[in-house]
């Protein structure tokens, strides 16, 4: 069917096909154009932590813990960080495996702090180990005190820093 609609021998795809595309049209002469019919990219989920099914490769930074909490959950249970004694102190994920230099990616998190104020919480990505790490931050919000809040960057792209990362 593609090939017949490129050749312009049936007027329009399957709609399950033609909803997924995307048309580029490029000038070849003056009077004449071509157009090339190529599907759309697709949102695929890198990372999705629910923590329903435990800590799921997080840990502690610094002097913090981390723990599952069902007791304050936005949905099901949340990833608890207790124990922070310096702003760095917090959870930590691995991602230098699903993560690429250069492309962009939508982060997105609920996000719940009781200190009795509001309070800045940032979500940062860390390239390289030991005293040559860069940081980068990916989203930031001023959250108020026990309420749940959006962490959100829907198009961060990652540097082209050196080393492993780590949100």
């Amino acid at each position: 069917t593609l090939q017949k609609y490129l050749l312009g021998l049936v007027k329009e795809l399957p709609e399950s096909y033609a909803q997924n595309t995307i048309k580029y049209t490029q000038a070849t002469q003056p009077s004449a154009t071509t157009t090339t019919t190529v599907p759309a990219a697709v949102n695929k989920t890198i990372i999705s932590n629910s923590f329903d099914s435990g800590l799921q490769n997080w840990s502690a930074r610094g002097e913090a813990t981390v723990e599952l909490n069902s007791d304050s959950s936005y949905s099901g249970k949340s990833l608890m960080v207790s124990g922070r004694t310096m702003e760095w102190h917090g959870a930590l994920l691995d991602v230098s495996s699903e993560l690429e230099v250069g492309k962009t990616y939508s982060f997105s998190a609920a996000v719940l702090q009781q200190s009795g104020n509001a309070a800045d919480i940032q979500l940062s990505l860390q390239q390289g180990d030991g005293s040559d790490a860069v940081y980068t931050s990916i989203a930031k919000v001023n959250a108020k005190s026990g309420e749940w809040t959006k962490l959100e960057n829907t198009s961060f792209t990652v540097p082209d820093n050196a080393g492993d990362m780590m949100l």
